[in-house]
This record gives C-alpha cells, structure tokens and sequence, in this order.
C-alpha cells in the first residue's frame, strides 16, 4: 500500500498527542497505553515523554485488513518503483498519448476506457514480476537478504572446548 494520504485516515483517538494537544487529553493517552507518566508532571514534560514513547496510531485500512486476517505492507515514501500499478498506468499513458489525435477532453476520455480495457493479466503478471526484480536489486545494492538464517552458537561445546583450552596451558 503507498502513503497516499487516502489510504492512512487515522483510527480517531489512535494518534500520539500532538504540541496542540490539552494536558488532560495527553494524560489520558498515557493511561490508555498504558504508558508511565508522574501526576504532578507539566505539559511540557509531559509532550517530551511522548516523543520518547512508539507510535500509537492505528490507520483505518490497517484495521480493516487486520478483521479479515491480512496486514497491510507499506511502500517506502516516493519509490514508485515497488509499485506495479505505476507500470501499468505508464502504459496506459503511453497508449493514450500515441492514439490522442484531437486533444480534446472527451477523446481523451475515451481512450482511456480504451486502454483500461486493453489491460491484459499478462501485463499485470509482467509488472509484478519487474517489480519483484527491482526489489531483488535494491536487496543487492544495499548488500542485504530478504531473510537471514538464524546463527546458532553450541555454548556447551564452546565451554567444553575453552575447558580444555585451559587445561594444556
């Protein structure tokens, strides 16, 4: 999912307080978190413990998601090029460019229902399998692995050996 601001209507009451937000209301934030304030702290101190303290903010699609059982991943902020649907509405761009005759609104409407319907599965398979690419590069350039196995150090043999090592000095 991109961070269109469509796509992260908050879950009201979710959020972190803000520099706007009343002591009562920050005070009540901690308590619903359950997060550790003193009673007698002031405002001030009480909005620099929040920016010490994790995100709170619960967005709506995440929380829909999350009643059918899925979780939402989030693009990085202006990498279009993890999206495939950014390939595809570059093609239809393209198409309607290339058949744009008139310059008029309507035609351009047109064309674009046009090219809309052109889209084929393959095409959307053929985005999806360069994006998947483009992720593989970006793991490559930053020397990273999508997924790390475990390392797993025997103590018990690394105590027997350091033991030993001992007893021939």
């Amino acid at each position: 999912m991109d961070l269109a601001p469509y796509h992260r209507e908050r879950v009201p009451g979710t959020a972190k307080p803000t520099t706007n937000t009343r002591k009562a209301e920050t005070q009540a934030w901690f308590d619903k978190y359950g997060f550790h304030y003193e009673k007698d702290d002031t405002l001030a101190q009480l909005r620099a413990r929040v920016k010490l303290l994790p995100d709170t903010t619960i967005y709506r699609l995440e929380q829909e998601a999350g009643l059918h059982g899925h979780v939402l991943l989030w693009q990085p902020p202006k990498h279009c090029d993890f999206n495939p649907i950014e390939l595809i509405w570059a093609q239809i761009k393209g198409w309607v460019a290339k058949h744009n005759t008139t310059y008029k609104m309507a035609d351009v409407y047109d064309l674009t229902k046009k090219a809309f319907d052109r889209i084929t599965p393959e095409d959307w398979r053929r985005a999806c399998e360069h994006v998947k690419g483009v992720e593989d590069e970006f793991w490559e350039l930053e020397n990273l692995q999508p997924a790390i196995d475990p390392v797993i150090v025997n103590i018990a043999s690394d105590l027997e050996n350091t033991d030993s090592e001992l007893d021939d000095d």
